[in-house]
């Protein structure tokens, strides 16, 4: 026997009020990897050869050190934006949800952490 009412049982079920925000960051980082992605990937397939060194000189360039910083962290933003909404949405388990977006984030902002490192010690030539 069910002794709570439906709108006993829905209470703190409902919006955390942070959806629309969620929503709205996602597609303008998909907005903003549009453009970057496209400028990626049409700039690595107008090298004029395969070598690390070709790679590093088209990394010291300030324009495109600059455009892969923002492609890799907008990259790597967005990604934790999807991979929050997939685990929220198949992890039940509270603090086992947490600890796996905690892992992801911490992880993707590593990753986007060395990237811009990397990039900035190529294109300062330090």
């Amino acid at each position: 026997m069910e002794f709570q009412s439906p709108l006993a049982r829905a209470r703190g079920l409902g919006s955390a009020h942070h959806g629309a925000t969620h929503w709205w960051r996602e597609r303008i980082s998909a907005l903003l990897l549009l453009p970057t992605g496209l400028w990626f990937a049409v700039s690595l397939a107008r090298l004029p050869d395969v070598t690390t060194e070709a790679a590093s000189d088209w990394v010291a360039s300030p324009v495109n050190a600059l455009l892969l910083i923002v492609y890799v962290v907008a990259a790597c933003y967005h990604a934790a934006l999807g991979i929050r909404v997939i685990m929220e949405d198949y992890i039940t388990r509270r603090p086992l949800r947490m600890t796996a977006i905690l892992f992801a984030n911490g992880t993707l902002l590593t990753a986007a952490l060395f990237s811009v490192y990397a990039v900035l010690h190529i294109a300062l030539g330090t």
